[in-house]
């Protein structure tokens, strides 16, 4: 994107810090809600987590029911069951608190409950929703950067089980509060998917084809944030405040960048893979990271040396070349150190379950693929990754 390409910006209000839960009650106030609704996971009431944003309210004179129905991947089920209940007894405010998936949900019930005529699948096929419940999303991991994008995914688990990402102005929410205490004591496996989900998201939209100054200046520092930070995190996160502090806001930021310039192949490989393999997305997506960086590389040398240097390789006497290189190797030894998966194998995927790695991805992808990826694909090339990386 050049600057005769205009950019369209618009970040939601933020209230960011260890401790800025506490402004959620003067949020709610301020948009004069009556009956809010919480919408969470069991695991997050089990946490305490969804017990400390009571808290939050209650000092301010308030209070809340709980949804906690929110499953993996923001399930159609539940999104409609939650768009009936918002419905049904009269919610006039969502509060997301959770991960992606949780977020997620919000978005999509917020919109279907206050547009009644609307469905999951006009979502899909880009329908424009007039309006909104209003919302604020409250982010429990260090990953999606979901508060900060209008873009979501649902997964139709009530016919094909797919994955659909749609994009409305309407997910956008009235407010976020990132609060990196409520991160504190995510666990190491949870805290290394988040935060190589958020790093693949600022890599990705760092080498972009659509990549613009605004969208490298987010990404940029959220790599390097991240790779300064997360290995601490997963190894005590719960005594690394200072790095969780650091890893919440780069998420932010990634999808901050990834909204601006979207992402690349690594993020539209892991839809049929995470299903296949029944595994994270996030661990989904570090899986196909570096052997996709190693194809997109040629596509600008340069680029690539320089999310190395933010990695924190020494490229100063190497050629562009061999320092772009340099980024891969640093993924792969981020990934080893974390103890994530390297090899579709390590996930029980065999080469026979390539044709339909590929025929999920040309099918369902190729639009996106073609708007955002640095390099062509098709689908000698997606096989050929694909092989690589098994």
């Amino acid at each position: 994107m050049g600057p005769n390409d205009v950019i369209e910006i618009r970040i939601p209000h933020t209230l960011f810090g260890v401790g800025a839960i506490n402004g959620l009650g003067e949020l709610v106030n301020r948009l004069s809600s009556s009956r809010a609704l919480i919408v969470t996971d069991p695991g997050l009431v089990k946490a305490g987590i969804v017990a400390t944003v009571q808290a939050a309210l209650g000092s301010a004179g308030l209070e809340a029911e709980v949804f906690d129905r929110s499953g993996p991947e923001a399930p159609v089920s539940a999104i409609e069951e939650l768009s009936r209940k918002v419905k049904d007894d009269g919610h006039d405010l969502l509060i997301g608190v959770g991960g992606g998936s949780v977020m997620d949900t919000t978005k999509a019930a917020s919109l279907l409950a206050a547009n009644p005529s609307l469905t999951v699948q006009d979502l899909i096929e880009g329908k424009p929703a007039a309006r909104s419940v209003a919302k604020i999303l409250i982010p429990t991991t260090a990953g999606t950067g979901s508060e900060w994008s209008s873009t979501a995914v649902v997964t139709t688990d009530t016919t094909d089980d797919r994955t659909y990402p749609y994009r409305s102005s309407e997910n956008y929410p009235k407010a976020a509060i990132i609060d990196p205490g409520l991160t504190q004591d995510l666990a190491a496996k949870t805290t290394a998917e988040t935060g190589v989900d958020a790093l693949s998201h600022a890599i990705e939209a760092y080498t972009s084809c659509r990549a613009n100054l605004l969208s490298d200046g987010y990404a940029s520092t959220a790599i390097s944030l991240i790779s300064t930070s997360l290995r601490p995190a997963y190894a005590k996160g719960s005594l690394r405040m200072e790095d969780r502090y650091r890893l919440s806001i780069a998420a932010a930021m990634a999808m901050a960048a990834g909204s601006l310039a979207g992402v690349g192949l690594a993020h539209f490989m892991n839809h049929a893979l995470g299903k296949k393999a029944h595994i994270p997305h996030g661990a989904a997506v570090g899986l196909m990271l570096p052997y996709v960086m190693e194809y997109n590389l040629i596509s600008d040398p340069a680029k690539f040396a320089e999310v190395a240097r933010l990695l924190g390789e020494k490229t100063g006497r190497l050629s562009t070349l061999d320092a772009a290189l340099k980024s891969v190797a640093a993924i792969r030894r981020l990934l080893s150190d974390l103890g994530m998966p390297q090899r579709l194998s390590e996930v029980g995927l065999t080469e026979a379950d390539i044709p339909h790695l590929v025929d999920e991805l040309i099918t369902y992808q190729a639009f996106p693929i073609a708007l955002m990826n640095p390099r062509e694909v098709g689908p000698e090339e997606a096989a050929e990754i694909y092989l690589k990386a098994l």
